[in-house]
């Protein structure tokens, strides 16, 4: 088997990893908390227009949910923003 020394890379290059410049940032950690909420969100909006659709819930209620729902996703994606 033919490996390199410790001090040689395992590319070969004696020089710096030809892979630095290619790292990636470090995320913030106060809206790892908000990466789920925007998806939920939709899914929430469509069941409740699909809950509308099927009868189960009436339209005054769907007319002051939706609106909610769509501002919540607002906010989120500009706290994600920030």
């Amino acid at each position: 088997m033919n490996r390199a020394p410790p001090s040689v890379p395992a590319n070969g290059h004696k020089g710096r990893s030809t892979f630095h410049h290619f790292t990636m940032p470090m995320r913030n950690n106060s809206s790892s908390g908000f990466r789920h909420l925007v998806p939920i969100l939709i899914i929430l909006l469509a069941l409740t227009f699909l809950l509308k659709s099927t009868g189960t819930l009436s339209a005054p209620v769907v007319a002051v949910v939706w609106p909610i729902l769509l501002g919540l996703i607002g906010l989120v994606k500009l706290e994600e923003v920030r």
